[in-house]
Order: structure tokens, then C-alpha cells, then sequence
């Protein structure tokens, strides 16, 4: 997946969702994990091309696979702030994914989790 095709998706679902940039910290692995997850949710939603949801589904399971169990009950106020200005969430998420495809672990996580997408039948 390319990362210019993620932007475009990003800045086409931009209306569908929520975020501030004083408020969602793109630093933060949990921020990412929920952002990405709602921004998934949103393209299932809106039928957006498989590939598209495809590199949503591998960012979001990057970002949840590195936080601790115990920060998933944090999760609500991320969306709470995600609330207060929708026209942010974009912002983060290309923050994210950018963040992601910086990190030297990330191709092999990208493959494995692009190979679980289409085993799963999610395309």
C-alpha cells in the first residue's frame, strides 16, 4: 500500500469522523490505535476500495498491538476528544500512518497483517 493512496483516503473521510490536534496526540499509540480503528470503521462503511481498508485494518492492529491492556480504558476519551473537532481526525491519522511507516518493525508487521485481511475475507 503507498502511502500517497492511505493520504487520499485519509483526507476523503475527513467528514466522517472526529479529532483535535490539541487534544489527539499522533505520539501516543492508543490515540492512533482508536483514530485509525474509527477511520477503518468509517471506509467499511462507505464501501471505500479494499485496498484502502486494507491498510487502515494493518495501521489500526500496529498501533493496538503496542499498547498495554490496561490503557485500552483510556479508549473513550480519545473518542471524546475525537467529538469535540471532527475535521482533526484526518490530521492524526496521516500522522499515524506516517509514524508507522518510519518504524524499521513496521513492513514486517504490514505483511502479516495484509495476509490476515485477506484471509479473513474482509476485502
Amino acid at each position: 500500500m503507498k502511502k500517497a493512496c492511505l493520504a487520499i483516503i485519509l483526507l476523503l473521510l475527513s467528514g466522517c469522523t472526529s479529532a483535535s490536534p490539541s487534544s489527539i496526540n499522533a505520539s501516543d499509540d492508543l490515540h492512533c490505535a482508536v483514530v485509525l480503528r474509527t477511520l477503518e470503521k468509517d471506509a467499511n462503511r462507505l464501501g471505500a476500495p479494499p485496498d484502502a481498508r486494507k491498510g487502515l485494518y494493518v495501521l489500526q492492529t500496529w498501533y493496538f498491538s503496542k499498547i498495554e491492556r490496561e490503557r485500552l480504558v483510556d479508549a473513550q476519551g480519545v473518542v471524546e476528544m475525537m467529538k469535540r473537532d471532527p475535521s482533526k481526525v484526518v490530521t492524526a491519522g496521516k500522522e499515524c500512518s506516517n509514524r508507522a511507516f518510519g518504524d524499521p518493525d513496521f513492513p514486517r508487521w504490514k505483511e502479516i497483517a495484509s495476509d490476515d485481511f485477506e484471509q479473513k475475507g474482509m476485502q
